[in-house]
């Protein structure tokens, strides 16, 4: 983000911004060369009467006088939106420069951050500094100050179907239009209108009112599904399935009029329906198969060849995990425990005891089962692994 063409001329901007009535000839270069940045558009001739023209050049200094008192009273970040308002740069970069929308997203990017880098620095000269060394190494700052998009028009959105009415988009995917909600007794209190448009609310979930409302809401349903398949500028896809009680919803009324399909006969059926259309029907991509590594050719784990450790014997769980974890991938690295700090006040022996024996060869997965002591209590047993 610092190596963006606008971050030297907002540098300059806030140079001329942080002293501009300073009566010194530097102050008033600084000033000079912030009118002349190209962003901020001053013509030659604009430029030209503000030497020649004394209340000229003073209106400009009373404007960046206003500018840092802004800066002080509310930050470096409504100075940036002042500035981008004042001199119409948001419309200037977008008419004028050939990479314009990135240039706009660069500075407001740039005034969020100094935004926030303000708060940890000491005065406007010290965030100039922070500016002027990041434009200098730019990649000495993490990830927060990576570039943005200048645009989300290519990303891909999640929007609801009621969201999207009135809307365009190039490709549209629907992978759970066959779902719906019916209403139940639940649903209090059911809404619907009558046979004249009136709506009707009621308190009673009988079978005749739950009817009649999750017809209203299959209607509705309609509606919604017209407008999901219309969304689309170049082609659409659906995700259907013979799912229980599927017939209820949008598309399984229009597929099948309201009744049940069966599964033996739904991609038959879907066939006759595209059959003639440019609808093409294709089978669902199979998810890719997770191969579980505790289990081979579902062979049972054989039983370990190393006995338990006699009772009493202390684990160390941080190793013991390490060597089991190790196991999975095909490999052991023994950690180094970290010294334990000594103890100011004696400390109660643990409940439980457990065996230890950390192994730096290759170990293969398996259930096994210690017989350890619990203090106290007499033997217990213990189990990890698979």
């Amino acid at each position: 983000m610092f190596s963006s063409p606008i971050a030297p001329q907002l540098a300059i901007w806030l140079r001329a911004c942080a002293e501009p009535q300073a009566n010194s000839r530097q102050a008033e270069a600084k000033l000079r060369a912030a009118l002349a940045t190209p962003v901020l558009g001053l013509s030659l001739e604009a430029l030209d009467y503000l030497n020649q023209s004394e209340l000229a050049w003073e209106a400009r200094v009373e404007q960046f006088s206003d500018y840092h008192r802004l800066w002080q009273r509310q930050g470096v970040l409504p100075l940036v939106r002042r500035l981008m308002v004042d001199f119409d740069i948001a419309a200037r970069l977008l008419g004028e420069f050939a990479e314009g929308e990135r240039l706009l997203t660069d500075l407001l990017h740039l005034g969020e951050m100094l935004q926030h880098a303000s708060q940890e620095l000491d005065g406007e000269h010290a965030l100039i500094r922070f500016l002027a060394e990041a434009i200098a190494d730019p990649d000495s700052h993490g990830d927060s100050h990576k570039l943005r998009l200048e645009s989300d028009a290519d990303l891909v959105k999640v929007v609801t179907i009621h969201k999207s009415k009135g809307l365009e988009y190039p490709l549209v995917f629907l992978p759970f239009i066959a779902n719906h909600r019916p209403v139940s007794d639940t649903d209090l209190p059911l809404r619907w209108h009558d046979g004249e448009g009136t709506l009707q609310i009621s308190l009673n979930a009988d079978e005749a009112t739950l009817a009649t409302a999750d017809r209203e809401r299959l209607g509705e349903d309609l509606r919604k599904l017209y407008v999901a398949l219309t969304r689309a500028r170049h082609a659409t896809w659906l995700g259907l399935a013979p799912l229980k009680g599927s017939e209820n919803s949008a598309i399984g009324h229009l597929m099948n009029g309201g009744k049940a399909i069966a599964p033996s006969v739904f991609t038959q059926t879907l066939g006759e329906l595209v059959e003639g259309s440019g609808i093409e029907l294709s089978p669902a991509p199979r998810p890719p198969r997770c191969a579980s590594p505790l289990r081979r050719n579902n062979k049972r784990w054989a039983t370990p060849a190393r006995r338990c450790a006699p009772r009493g014997t202390v684990v160390d769980r941080q190793l013991l995990g390490a060597a089991y974890l190790g196991a999975l991938s095909g490999a052991v690295t023994t950690p180094v425990p970290s010294p334990m700090p000594e103890p100011t006040t004696p400390r109660k022996p643990p409940p439980w005891k457990y065996w230890t024996n950390p192994t730096t060869t290759p170990l293969t997965p398996r259930r096994f089962t210690c017989t350890v002591s619990q203090e106290g209590q007499g033997p217990a047993r213990f189990y990890t692994g698979y």
